[in-house]
């Protein structure tokens, strides 16, 4: 078993990551998924990703993670970076009385976790997280004509993503 986890770490393979999660923060919790696709060669990974982030805002992180293992084993503990881009899922929001269009921000997660073999190909991963996302709010008032007020509105959540999943490769 060890020989073949040895012959394995020299070539390049597609790796595939898929996990749910939590994130806690000052708002309430909010449910979270992520797909990352990519390669690993040598205890790296690289993969795009995508997700769906429901914390406070809807929104869709788009973003590249890069993935390290510590050790040289198939169970080994991890540490990761994920950085892109924060896309909101509405972007336009219309309700009685105000309009409001939402932009896209900065999204990252940097954390660490533990990933162990179930069964061949199929492996366990779960990992904290501090994870940021930001977007930008453009609210008008009265759109119809009546006060035509406007606001902006910065946002930048930072929250605590634990996430559980698994990896294919």
């Amino acid at each position: 078993m060890w020989s073949t986890q040895a012959c394995a770490q020299g070539k390049f393979r597609f790796k595939s990551i898929n996990q749910v999660g939590l994130l806690v923060g000052a708002s309430k919790p909010a449910f979270q998924m992520q797909s990352v696709n990519g390669v690993s060669y040598r205890g790296y990974s690289v993969g795009l990703g995508v997700g769906m982030d429901n914390y406070y805002f809807k929104t869709i992180p788009l973003f590249v993670q890069v993935r390290k293992n510590i050790l040289t084993r198939t169970a080994t503990p991890f540490v990761y970076v994920d950085l892109g881009a924060n896309l909101p899922q509405d972007k336009e929001v219309e309700t009685s009385g105000q309009a409001s269009k939402f932009s896209s921000g900065l999204y990252y997660d940097i954390g660490i976790g533990y990933a162990a073999p179930v069964w061949k190909p199929v492996g366990l991963n779960v990992s904290i997280g501090y994870s940021r996302k930001e977007t930008s709010e453009n609210r008008v008032y009265g759109f119809l004509g009546a006060d035509g007020r406007m606001e902006s509105y910065d946002y930048a959540f930072r929250r605590l993503s634990l996430k559980l999943g698994f990896s294919f490769w």
